[in-house]
């Protein structure tokens, strides 16, 4: 039986444009200021933080911006998750100058020798990618999701995930990494998705990870299975939270 009672390190990370706050260091998209928000590093550790805080508010927040119809907030919503996803890592460490740095290269490019793509033709792969999950092209979703710079199969992935996180979820390396020493694993679902494995066969392995969770998460909401969130409310499973799960077991393991 899977567990999901939120043991991964993953700290509730966002960048916010109605925050302001002109005494953290921030990044600026078309003249708005993104603020960090995350809690402290030292607070977190304590476990009754954690109660005050909703993975599943997190996750509609990065819902709410990835499929809105203005293309300055699909653009934060793609810089908060790789902000989100660069913040702390499988050591439970906060990292947020990093994670900060590595929202704003997709703005800036990678020092000065890569041209970054525009804030615009962000949003244009975002807007192809979410047509394509609504037509339920996984793999392509991802593959288009892979053209904009400096995202990479795992965190293209991740934005995928916060866009449709019933059906979709995360692909990155200590997935891939379990899925390949778990020979009970069909080989459909093992990539490398930070190797030079060929694009159509990490289309291809995407899909049938997240068809995997989704069944899984089916299956699981048959028996009237549920998980606790950090604020102890109990949710019904979707795709992304097998993959947590998943996560949460590997790092523990």
């Amino acid at each position: 039986m899977y567990r999901r009672d939120w043991i991964l390190p993953r700290v509730p990370a966002r960048l916010d444009p109605t925050a302001a706050d002109r005494n953290v260091k921030s990044i600026f998209l078309n003249g708005t200021r993104l603020t960090p928000i995350l809690p402290a590093e030292k607070d977190w550790l304590n476990g009754t933080i954690k109660k005050e805080y909703s993975s599943i508010e997190l996750d509609r927040y990065h819902f709410e911006l990835l499929q809105s119809d203005k293309k300055d907030e699909i653009v934060t919503g793609v810089l908060s998750v790789v902000f989100w996803g660069f913040s702390s890592g499988a050591d439970g460490k906060f990292r947020e100058d990093r994670a900060l740095a590595r929202a704003n290269q997709l703005l800036e490019g990678h020092k000065k020798s890569n041209t970054p793509m525009s804030p615009s033709e962000i949003a244009q792969h975002v807007l192809q990618s979410r047509k394509l999950l609504t037509e339920e092209n996984i793999g392509e979703a991802l593959l288009t999701m892979m053209k904009i710079p400096f995202l990479g199969m795992s965190f293209a992935s991740k934005v995928l995930m916060f866009m449709a996180p019933e059906r979709v979820c995360v692909y990155d390396k200590i997935i891939a990494d379990r899925l390949k020493k778990d020979i009970s694993v069909d080989r459909s679902l093992v990539t490398n998705p930070a190797g030079k494995s060929r694009l159509i066969d990490k289309a291809s392995a995407y899909r049938a990870w997240c068809q995997y969770c989704l069944k899984k998460s089916i299956e699981l909401n048959k028996i009237g299975s549920e998980w606790s969130d950090w604020d102890g409310q109990k949710h019904s499973w979707r795709s992304v939270d097998i993959e947590r799960a998943i996560f949460a077991m590997t790092i523990k393991s």
